[in-house]
């Protein structure tokens, strides 16, 4: 792959604790052409965040630990002039975690598993971040 190519890549953060789902969305959108990193918690979330700087970060909202994906959320939105697109992907799709997610600062919520088209195309509309 060129270097040109390399740097129009749009960069993903997955935070997932479930091993399994996280390195399988890991890999269809590698295949698809993201940069895509991992974390399983929302400390490691965080610092990734501030590290990778992602164009997107598609998170669990049960993480383990006191720091879960609404504080994850909150965080990133705090500490960033440019935030990222934040996605919600999580086992508890119910109204009133749709309205935590919302008020957290997740623009978008998709139940597990995801439908990766539907996720595919909240990613499409996105544009590489300036580091």
């Amino acid at each position: 792959m060129t270097e040109a190519l390399k740097e129009r890549r749009l960069r993903v953060l997955i935070v997932d604790d479930r091993r399994d789902s996280a390195l399988l969305l890991h890999a269809l959108l590698e295949h698809a052409g993201y940069e895509v990193a991992t974390a399983d918690n929302g400390e490691k979330g965080l610092d990734a965040f501030r590290h990778f700087k992602p164009d997107a970060i598609i998170s669990d909202i049960a993480l383990p630990g006191n720091f879960d994906g609404y504080d994850l959320a909150r965080a990133v939105r705090s500490e960033s002039a440019v935030a990222p697109r934040i996605i919600a992907v999580t086992g508890h799709d119910d109204e009133d975690h749709r309205q935590r997610a919302t008020e957290a600062g997740f623009q978008h919520f998709l139940a597990k598993p995801p439908n990766i088209g539907e996720l595919r195309s909240i990613l499409a509309g996105l544009t590489r971040r300036a580091d």
